[in-house]
């Protein structure tokens, strides 16, 4: 009951922020510098809350094990590197005033991406054995090297070529959204009980706020029509709150549901998630044909070919694994 009313406290909390949020961006939309240095400060607040959320999830997960504490700890690290790239986002923007995107506040995303994707890797598959850590640690492999094939293929332009940089930059965001969606849906679909499958709706729900968010503000920064400190900035404080409260969700109901050993988790959809990094990666490789110089673009095949090798193991693991071969080789 305790717990219930904790919950109950920091969801009228929330409503209370997104409403706040939304007034104040009407109020002050006649004072544009005002509206941004509010909108950025209470992005930096709420964002910093969502870390230590996530970090007292962590906290509280120590009964599930290492693994599982570590795992929370990582999307809280990632969400506190995210907060450390909206200070840099707001330094640049109100005290530099110039352009905060893109700039160094985007090397932290990426950041936020890499960690964010591990921690959610390490929460859907025990480490029990030698082939769970193998492919993990594959698994892992293929988020980084996706990752600085995306980020480098998007770096990698010309300097002639500067106007892409925005565009490759907002089209990376999106791609990140989608697959840690994916990622996260997977992971929810595996859990055995409702009470566990709570936390991860919440994932989902902040995650999904990325993707619209992040969308709109694609469409509207390319246009020339974005101000940041509007309304559109709702979304992302909106997957903060989520996110947050995804974090007191997975705390609260640690004394509620039983050890996860003691379940078995649910098959589904993981079979595709390399599909989904092979299209990915396939599509920036088409990508910087088109648009990097032949130079840049070696360096991105190279990245591609090592990337396609690790997706290649990682498959011919599974299938071992499937037909229960992995042990009589290893024999």
């Amino acid at each position: 009951m305790r717990n219930f009313k904790k919950f109950q406290y920091s969801v009228v909390a929330g409503l209370i922020l997104i409403i706040s949020y939304i007034a104040i961006s009407v109020i002050l939309n006649d004072n544009p510098y005002l509206q941004q240095t509010v909108s950025d400060l209470l992005s930096i607040l709420i964002n910093f809350t969502a870390a230590f959320c996530l970090v007292y999830a962590s906290y509280k997960s120590r009964i599930y094990g290492k693994q599982i504490t570590y795992a929370w700890l990582l999307l809280a690290l990632a969400q506190f590197l995210y907060a450390v790239g909206d200070i840099i986002w707001t330094f640049i923007e109100l005290f530099l005033h110039t352009a905060p995107f893109p700039s160094l506040a985007d090397d932290l995303y990426l950041l936020y991406y890499v960690l964010f994707a591990t921690g959610l890797i390490l929460l859907s598959r025990p480490l029990i054995s030698t082939e769970k850590i193998y492919k993990t640690i594959l698994d892992i492999g293929i988020i980084l090297t996706s990752a600085v094939l995306i980020f480098w293929t998007t770096l990698a332009l010309p300097i002639t070529a500067n106007s892409f940089l925005p565009l490759s930059l907002t089209l990376y965001y999106i791609i990140r959204d989608f697959v840690l969606f994916f990622l996260v849906l997977n992971l929810t679909l595996r859990q055995p009980t409702e009470k566990m499958r709570d936390p991860f709706l919440l994932l989902l729900g902040g995650i999904s706020a990325y993707i619209i968010t992040d969308t709109v503000f694609s469409y509207f920064f390319l246009n020339g029509i974005y101000v940041s400190g509007s309304l559109v900035d709702i979304g992302w404080i909106i997957a903060f709150i989520l996110i947050g409260h995804a974090g007191i969700v997975q705390g609260n109901n640690v004394n509620k549901i039983e050890i996860m050993d003691n379940k078995r988790p649910k098959h589904v959809i993981s079979s595709f998630i390399p599909l989904l990094w092979v299209s990915t990666a396939l599509f920036m490789l088409i990508w910087g044909y088109y648009n990097l110089p032949p130079s840049n673009f070696a360096n991105v095949q190279l990245r591609f070919v090592i990337f396609i090798i690790l997706v290649l193991i990682r498959y011919l693991m599974s299938i071992l694994e499937k037909k229960g071969l992995f042990n009589t080789l290893k024999r």
